[in-house]
């Protein structure tokens, strides 16, 4: 009874620290510098990680600007679906609910699957300079 008591906190705390990330984000303008945190590969490099554009593509997506948000950082649309199946499977008894689907998604193909698409997406996000 207390780990469930714990776990539903745990998962209120997550969920309320989402919501106000989100409307901050919703508040500032994507176009201030001042508020994004700088990429250090990108700095040290020159070349953009797979992550590069993320802050403007959230900020872009919560104004309902999808192809600008596209623009800044395609591979977020792959990722979000993603993140919020494992959210749901991990935090929510999904994967007692579907152990199929928390065997394929979170197995060794899977994750080799995502690593080959994120390696391939950042040397072409250099090459071509999308």
């Amino acid at each position: 009874m207390v780990f469930k008591k714990y776990k539903q906190q745990k998962i209120a705390f997550t969920f309320t620290c989402i919501v106000i990330l989100g409307v901050l984000y919703l508040l500032y303008n994507v176009e201030s510098e001042r508020f994004l945190l700088p990429c250090i590969f990108q700095k040290l490099t020159g070349y953009q990680c797979p992550g590069c554009g993320t802050q403007r593509a959230i900020q872009s997506l919560l104004h309902l600007e999808f192809r600008q948000s596209i623009f800044y950082n395609p591979i977020l649309f792959v990722a979000i679906p993603f993140i919020i199946i494992l959210f749901y499977l991990e935090q929510l008894n999904g994967k007692k609910r579907f152990p199929q689907l928390y065997r394929k998604i979170s197995g060794k193909y899977s994750i080799i699957g995502v690593s080959v698409v994120i390696m391939v997406y950042w040397i072409l996000r250099n090459i071509c300079e999308f």
